[in-house]
Parts: structure tokens; C-alpha cells; sequence
């Protein structure tokens, strides 16, 4: 079967004037146009392609990726308006057709917008920028401590909402947040709590001893950086801890703590020393 708006293996069936037929080896076949055929390329060699339909709406295989495959979501450029809608930059040679029906707000050429691709009643590659109409309530699947993918889609008065794994919307509290973060950007999370509600809690640390272990690593991987010696103490400002670390005070005095019961570093009036580098 072929997978519209997905990269799948074909192998190459004949080699035509055109190009080359790929088949899925159940009866299915789409055209390779010539300029992705390599001299090299034989009958029965194995591709990787991206399937989509063209202009006129015949199903053609390319060598090149989108940025975005259908069920994704991602922030794309706008590089066309048009009576009908807008069209986003996405890697390869035919832009990404958004309708105005599908947009959240009326695009502009030159920004950027998260877009959900989809395959429209045609079988043709859409985008909409109504990411919430295309994310799923139903939280089953998520567990306490999960990693996930997460994209930071907008900045709110208390945090981010984000995506989780493409397919549910989360929250990032700005409490959770120790380190610089822009709109757009792909981050690995951790699944903090799920509401009664089924809203989505997200951290980008994982909580309980993994977390508290992961910021020891960090912690001891930081006094190696500074040849074994961080000035800080109990009597430090967060502000100074979190320029440094990009923790909190109360994760800081965790994390010595540990560190200090396992005998990894010694505590004196002007900060900890690391009893593992010289």
C-alpha cells in the first residue's frame, strides 16, 4: 500500500523514459521522476521516498523530505497568500497549501506558524494552524515520569503550552523552566501530572530519584567544567544558582546533599569542592 504524505522503502519495478516505477510489491506503484533517478539505480534496488500528489493530483515519489510529515506538527514560514489560502516553506519544491478555514489567524508572509499536516478528502497534503482541533483528550497512554517530545507552541501568563509527541497539549510551567526557551523550539520532557480534567502537566526534568539523579550528574559535571570548585553555598541567591546551574535553590540543596551523603564533594565556607577532580 502506499502511504501518502509518509517516507516509505519501494523498490524500483521498470526504468521509463520519464523515470522509474516504484512498487510496494502488492500491486501499487507510483513514478520516480527522472531527476531523482541516479545512474546508478537498478530494477529490484530498495528506495526511500516521500509520496505525496502532485499539482494535478497524480501520486509522485520524490527522494527529498518535508520538514513535516502528515500527523506532525512543527512552526512553518508563510511564503505565499493567496484568494484561497497560504502557502508554507516545508523543505521540498511544492509548498504546503493552508486554507483560510484551516488557519487560526490570518497569515503573513515571512512568519512563522505551527502547522498539523493532514491528507484532505483528496488524498492531498494540508496544513492547519488549529493545532487544538487535531490533539487528542484521551490520556490513557501517558504515565507519570514518561519521557516525551515536546514542541513549545506559545507562551502564556504562567509558562508554555506544548505539544506532547505530536498528539496531546501540555503545560510548562514557568517554575519548571531553568534554562532559555523560544517558540518553536523541540525539547525532551517528562510527564509530571495528569489532571482529573485530562490537562497535561509537563517538567523538563524528570521528578522523583531519577530526576534528583540526573541533576546530581549535571551538578557533578559542572564542578568538572570549573576544574572541580562552584562558589556556591546554602547562603547563595537563587538568581546566582540558576545562572550557573539552571536549577532552583531548593533543587541545588537536594543535590548537594546527595552528593555530600555519597561522599562525591566536600562543603567549605566558599562553596563545594568535587572530591573526584584534581
Amino acid at each position: 500500500m502506499l502511504a501518502f504524505g509518509k517516507v516509505q522503502k519501494l523498490k524500483i519495478a521498470s526504468i521509463v523514459s520519464v523515470g522509474a516505477f516504484l512498487s510496494d510489491g502488492k500491486g501499487n506503484e507510483v513514478l520516480l521522476p527522472k531527476k531523482y533517478v541516479d545512474a546508478e539505480d537498478a530494477i529490484g534496488d530498495e528506495l526511500e521516498v516521500f509520496i505525496f500528489n502532485d499539482t494535478e493530483n497524480r501520486p509522485v515519489a520524490i527522494k527529498e523530505r518535508p520538514s513535516l510529515l502528515v500527523g506532525e506538527i512543527g512552526f512553518l514560514k508563510a511564503v505565499n497568500i493567496t484568494v484561497h489560502g497560504a502557502f508554507m516553506e516545508w523543505g521540498i519544491s511544492k509548498d504546503l497549501f493552508v486554507h483560510f478555514k484551516e488557519q487560526y489567524s490570518d497569515m503573513e508572509v515571512g512568519k512563522y506558524y505551527p502547522i498539523y499536516v493532514y491528507l484532505d478528502e483528496q488524498n492531498r497534503m494540508a496544513g492547519s494552524s488549529k493545532i487544538s482541533k487535531y490533539l487528542s483528550t484521551e490520556t490513557q497512554d501517558l504515565e507519570i515520569n514518561q519521557e516525551v517530545d515536546l514542541l513549545i507552541l506559545r507562551k502564556t501568563e504562567i509558562g508554555y503550552e506544548v505539544v506532547i509527541d505530536n498528539t496531546y497539549k501540555g503545560l510548562l510551567y514557568q517554575n519548571q523552566i531553568f534554562q532559555p526557551i523560544n517558540q518553536g523550539d523541540r525539547l525532551k520532557g517528562y510527564i509530571q501530572k495528569i489532571r482529573e480534567d485530562n490537562k497535561v502537566d509537563v517538567s523538563l526534568k524528570p521528578s522523583g530519584y531519577a530526576g534528583i539523579k540526573g541533576e546530581a550528574d549535571e551538578l557533578l559535571q559542572k564542578l568538572k567544567d570549573y576544574e572541580g570548585f562552584l562558589p556556591l553555598h546554602d547562603k547563595s541567591s537563587p538568581e546566582e544558582i540558576k545562572e550557573t546551574l539552571n536549577m532552583s535553590k531548593k533543587s541545588f540543596k537536594k543535590m548537594v546533599g546527595l552528593l555530600y551523603k555519597n561522599g562525591k564533594i566536600e562543603l567549605t565556607s566558599k562553596g563545594i569542592k568535587s572530591r573526584t577532580v584534581p
